[in-house]
C-alpha cells in the first residue's frame, strides 16, 4: 500500500488511495509513530489504526446514503471519466436538467460534476505515476488530458509539483 498526501480514495492494483484529509493526517501520523518508535509507539500505532478504521467506517457509510440513481451516476463516471463527459451529457443520459444536476452534486459531493470528473483524472494520472513507468506524455493521454503541458500546468497547480516530482517523492517514500 502506498500513502497519499494528496487527498485521493481510490483502489489500484495494491494501492488504495484515500480522499480523506483526516484519515491522510492519521495515516501519516501512524507511519511517523511507527518509524520513529518513541516510547510506548506501539500503543500510539494502535491507538491510530482504531481511528483510521473508524474513520474509513464514517466514509464507507455516507457513500451507502447516495441516491440510488447517484450511485449509477458515480459508477458510469468511475467508467468513462476519461471520455470528459459533459455535464450537459451526463444529465441527458440520465434524464436530469443540467443545473438540477449540478445542485446534486454540490449537495451531495461538495464539487461541482466537473471538479469531480477532472478529480479522477487526476487521482488516475497519479496512480499511473506510481504504479507504472509509463512516459509522462503517455499518462497525459490515458488519463483523459489533450496534452503533456496541459496535464502538467494541471498537476502542478492541484498537487504543488510536477508529475514529475511526484513520481520521485512516491517512489523515494516506498522505500
Amino acid at each position: 500500500y502506498v500513502l497519499n498526501f494528496y487527498n485521493s480514495f481510490i483502489t489500484f492494483d495494491k494501492f488504495v488511495f484515500i480522499e480523506n484529509a483526516e484519515i491522510t493526517d492519521d495515516l501519516i501520523s501512524l507511519y511517523d509513530e511507527y518509524i520513529h518508535r518513541a516510547p510506548y509507539y506501539m500503543d500510539l500505532v494502535s491507538s491510530l489504526f482504531k481511528a483510521i478504521l473508524i474513520r474509513l467506517a464514517r466514509v464507507c457509510a455516507e457513500e451507502n446514503h447516495y441516491p440510488g440513481y447517484l450511485k449509477e451516476i458515480l459508477k458510469y463516471l468511475d467508467e468513462h471519466f476519461i471520455e470528459n463527459p459533459t455535464n450537459t451529457f451526463i444529465a441527458k443520459k440520465f434524464g436530469f436538467n443540467p443545473n438540477y444536476l449540478s445542485n446534486i452534486f454540490m449537495e451531495y459531493l461538495g464539487t461541482p460534476l466537473h471538479s469531480y470528473i477532472t478529480n479522477k483524472k487526476a487521482l488516475y494520472a497519479k496512480q499511473l505515476l506510481v504504479a507504472t513507468d509509463m512516459p509522462i506524455c503517455e499518462i497525459a493521454k490515458e488519463s483523459g488530458f489533450t496534452n503533456q503541458n496541459r496535464f502538467s500546468e494541471f498537476f502542478k497547480n492541484k498537487f504543488n509539483m510536477s508529475p514529475t516530482q511526484f513520481r520521485k517523492a512516491m517512489t523515494k517514500f516506498e522505500k
